[in-house]
């Protein structure tokens, strides 16, 4: 007996819609006898796909190629793991907002006040040091020295 759903259905899950498409192993493949000739299942265990004949499951010969297979494991196993829900962005920017946001920090045709802060120009006209010159003598070389570095009561 069938039940007519309408014309046009389309089924976009991510899931079969008939658990007897997929097994996790042979052994509970090999025990499904509930389907009808020709049918055509994915046993996850080997990789493979299978379809019911007079004789039992047979190994489903198609073009499909090992690549293939490895993908669609791979689909199958992405479709049975828990994904984000839209609840759970609750707090995060959407594009629009970012897109927005960007928009409003771009400069245009107006100036920045960097009045507040020295160029590198300036910087490098004050004569500061960038590097340790040699003839400076670095903690670790004058202790090894054994000079006093601290102040030695002589009274």
């Amino acid at each position: 007996m069938s039940i007519n759903i309408g014309d046009n259905f389309s089924y976009l899950g991510k899931k079969f819609l008939d658990n007897r498409q997929s097994f996790d192993t042979l052994e509970l493949m090999n025990n499904c006898s509930d389907v009808p000739l020709g049918f055509i299942t994915y046993c996850k265990e080997d990789n493979k796909r299978y379809e019911y004949s007079d004789a039992g499951w047979i190994e489903y010969k198609s073009s499909i190629t090992d690549e293939e297979a490895e993908k669609l494991n791979i689909a199958y196993l992405h479709s049975q793991t828990t994904h984000v829900q839209a609840s759970d962005l609750e707090g995060f920017a959407t594009e629009e907002f970012v897109t927005n946001k960007i928009a409003e920090a771009e400069l245009g045709s107006e100036e920045v006040d960097l009045s507040g802060y020295v160029s590198k120009e300036e910087l490098e006209g004050k004569g500061y040091l960038t590097s340790i010159p040699e003839e400076y003598v670095t903690d670790e070389e004058l202790n090894a020295k054994g000079y006093l570095t601290e102040h030695q009561d002589l009274s």
